[in-house]
C-alpha cells in the first residue's frame, strides 16, 4: 500500500500542463508557420488543410518576453498575408474602378440619346467604351506593380520573422 502512495506522489511530480494553440493557415503558409511557432515553444500536434494545432508547456522560461515576440512574428504574418493579397486587390479596384467610370459616361450617352443630342452622346460614348476596354490591362498593370513591390516588402519581412525566432529561440534555450 505504501509503494503505490509513493508511486502516486512521484506521477503528481510528474505533471506537465499545457496550452495549446489553434491557427488558421492556407496551404502555402503551413510549413513557414509551423517552424516559426516552434521557435517559441510550441509542438505541432495536428494539421489538416486549413488548420495547425499546437502544444507548449505553460511554464516555460521568459514567457513575458516570448509571448511579446510572439505577437510581433503573427503581426509580421499578418502583414505577409496582407502583401500577398495586395496585387489582385489592387488590380480589381483599378479594373472595377476604370468599368465604373465607364459606366458613368455610358449613362450619359444613354441619356443624350434620349435626349436627341446625338453629337454628345458620341462624344460620351467613346470615352465610356474605352474605359470598359482599358479596364482589364489596367487591373493588370497595377496588379503586377502591386507584387513588385510587395516583393520587396516580403522578403525584408521574412528576415523580420528570422530575426525574431532566433531572438525567441535564444530565451527558451
Amino acid at each position: 500500500m505504501m509503494m503505490t502512495a509513493r508511486t502516486n506522489d512521484h506521477a503528481a511530480y510528474d505533471y506537465v500542463g499545457y496550452e495549446y494553440l489553434t491557427v488558421n493557415a492556407a496551404a502555402d503558409r503551413q510549413s513557414m508557420l509551423a517552424d516559426g511557432y516552434r521557435a517559441f515553444g510550441w509542438q505541432l500536434l495536428d494539421a489538416d488543410a486549413r488548420t495547425l494545432r499546437f502544444r507548449r508547456e505553460r511554464a516555460i522560461a521568459n514567457k513575458t518576453e516570448v509571448s511579446r515576440l510572439q505577437r510581433q512574428y503573427e503581426a509580421q504574418v499578418a502583414q505577409l498575408d496582407d502583401l500577398a493579397a495586395a496585387p489582385a486587390r489592387n488590380g480589381r479596384i483599378a479594373g472595377l474602378s476604370l468599368g465604373l467610370v465607364g459606366c458613368a459616361f455610358l449613362a450619359g450617352a444613354t441619356f443624350s440619346y434620349l435626349a436627341g443630342l446625338v453629337a454628345l452622346m458620341v462624344v460620351l460614348a467613346v470615352p465610356g467604351f474605352a474605359c470598359w476596354i482599358a479596364a482589364y490591362p489596367a487591373a493588370r498593370k497595377v496588379a503586377s506593380a502591386a507584387a513588385r513591390r510587395a516583393g520587396a516588402l516580403s522578403e525584408r519581412l521574412y528576415d523580420a520573422n528570422d530575426d525574431v525566432c532566433r531572438r525567441a529561440a535564444a530565451l527558451l534555450a
